[in-house]
């Protein structure tokens, strides 16, 4: 099953009849490293959850997180030269025991969002595989067409391997991650999977790094 979108395809759904992907690049020996660290803070139904925190992997993806950045800080311009940014967007579709999924700034269901470089940009590798809670990955319509929205994995979900850039990882605020994912949903207007309660960035940004670590290609600790 595909899930449709103002531009396309943004996530594969599989069913138990699908396929699984094709293995990861070269999993075995990469470790990925935490270079950037990102934050969202999260209301639910206006009512504050908690603070998410991100390890990005620049060395890994660093046209993906260069764009993700970007956004969460909110510095560039889109041609209209109004500002691209993630602060007061929301988690606008959630599937539990999947995803949660945000990033279209720009229209606020799912068919929308830019990326910094234009209306797409090209995967970069698959390199990582989606081992269970935690993972953030680039939600797509298809090869090279990563934009602005993403997802966080909650589960494993080895059907997304191959198809989806993995380009960071939880690394505090996982109760908030199950919050939103728990949080009810209905059919909206516009999209399936919709929170009943609106899920929204109410600030986002970049912190301090002192040094670049590795993190284990495994489901984050969940705290």
């Amino acid at each position: 099953m595909k899930v449709a979108c103002g531009f396309g395809v943004l996530l594969v759904i599989c069913l138990q009849s699908c396929l699984v992907s094709a293995a990861c690049e070269n999993e075995t020996n990469y470790d990925p490293v935490v270079t950037h660290k990102a934050f969202f803070d999260i209301s639910i139904g206006s009512k504050p959850i908690g603070r998410i925190v991100f390890g990005l992997f620049a060395d890994l993806c660093p046209y993906t997180v260069r764009n993700f950045a970007s956004l969460v800080l909110g510095n560039t311009t889109n041609s209209d030269w109004h500002i691209t940014c993630d602060k007061s967007s929301i988690f606008h579709r959630t599937i539990n025991n999947f995803m949660i999924q945000g990033g279209d700034f720009t229209s606020q269901n799912g068919y929308g969002g830019l990326s910094i470089y234009g209306k797409y940009f090209n995967d970069e590798n698959f390199k990582l595989c989606h081992h269970g809670f935690g993972w953030l990955g680039m939600a797509n319509c298809g090869p090279n067409t990563n934009g602005a929205q993403y997802y966080i994995s909650t589960v494993d979900t080895p059907w997304l391997d191959g198809l989806h850039n993995i380009f960071g990882i939880v690394l505090e605020g996982a109760f908030v991650v199950r919050a939103i994912e728990k949080n009810p949903t209905s059919k909206g207007e516009n999209i399936k999977d919709r929170p009943i309660l609106a899920v929204v960035i109410t600030d986002c940004g970049m912190l301090e790094l002192e040094k670049p670590f590795t993190v284990p290609k495994t489901p984050v600790k969940e705290c």
